[in-house]
């Protein structure tokens, strides 16, 4: 959160999909997907970049199925998070 706030962004933490979303608790797909159904009806569109423990395999194929714009495997690396940002926010 630190390196996010540093370079200028705004920060919103949630412990899970029902905080983010303040609908009944969920995982990281059903939000996603609630998500981007949100998104579909005010034409807009969010970046979702989760942060995984995971290697590349079948977790990560169904986050990006799910609706999410790319990954970040742990430990998070400030240049590989504000080039993954950069790229899906337009800067």
């Amino acid at each position: 959160m630190r390196i996010l706030l540093r370079e200028g962004a705004t920060v919103k933490l949630c412990e899970n999909g029902r905080e983010a979303l303040d609908m009944p608790e969920m995982d990281v797909f059903e939000a996603t997907r609630e998500i981007r159904k949100v998104e579909k009806a005010r034409h807009v569109r969010i970046p979702i970049i989760a942060l995984t423990a995971h290697t590349p395999g079948e977790e990560t194929r169904r986050m990006l199925e799910a609706g999410m714009d790319d990954y970040l495997s742990k430990p998070l690396e400030k240049d590989r998070l504000l080039e993954t940002m950069g790229r899906l926010v337009g800067k």
